[in-house]
């Protein structure tokens, strides 16, 4: 072979290795990690459940149904609510929020000496409460997550013979 042919064929390999390094870039640049850390909110809808057709006793004993019965919202109804937190990290938020509770009517009787009374009952109850809440990553956007915090319960009822509040705490 001829020195031309050599060097013919040299600078063929030389521009085939130049054109395969510019076809493959630079080295990798990575993108800056995810900020997780900044406030957020939720609105929540849904089924809030309890067993209202079989309460007797505690704070609502004067609404015991020996002489009535619960007519709506016995057994639950729509609840809403929201809450608005903050996440420190991928991992770590507090929070706190509301949810109102679906009200519950029914009839109710008392009985005062000889007579007998008879009228509605209405009960509203809602919940606040505070939380502190850790998230363990599964997927890119899928989370599953925990919380611990103290919540308080409100009830506001009105009937034949009683109407007030109570307020119930938990932990």
């Amino acid at each position: 072979m001829s020195v031309k042919r050599y060097l013919t064929l040299a600078a063929a390999g030389i521009a085939s290795i130049a054109a395969t390094s510019a076809i493959a870039g630079g080295p990798d640049v990575m993108a800056a990690p995810m900020d997780y850390s900044g406030f957020y909110l939720d609105l929540d809808a849904g089924w809030g459940g309890s067993n209202w057709n079989h309460f007797a006793g505690g704070v609502l004993d004067p609404f015991n149904p020996s002489i009535g019965s619960v007519t709506d919202h016995g057994t639950g109804g729509f609840a809403w609510g929201g809450d608005v937190g903050y996440q420190f990290n991928q991992y770590f938020s507090v929070e706190m929020g509301a949810y109102d509770l679906a009200s519950v009517r029914g009839n109710n009787g008392i009985i005062l000496g000889n007579a007998a009374s008879v009228g509605g009952v209405k009960i509203n109850s809602w919940v606040l409460y505070a939380a502190g809440k850790v998230a363990i990553p599964v997927m890119q956007n899928f989370d599953f997550f925990g919380k611990v915090g103290v919540a308080w319960r409100f009830l506001n009822y009105s009937g034949v013979g009683v109407s007030g509040a109570a307020a119930i705490a938990a932990g």
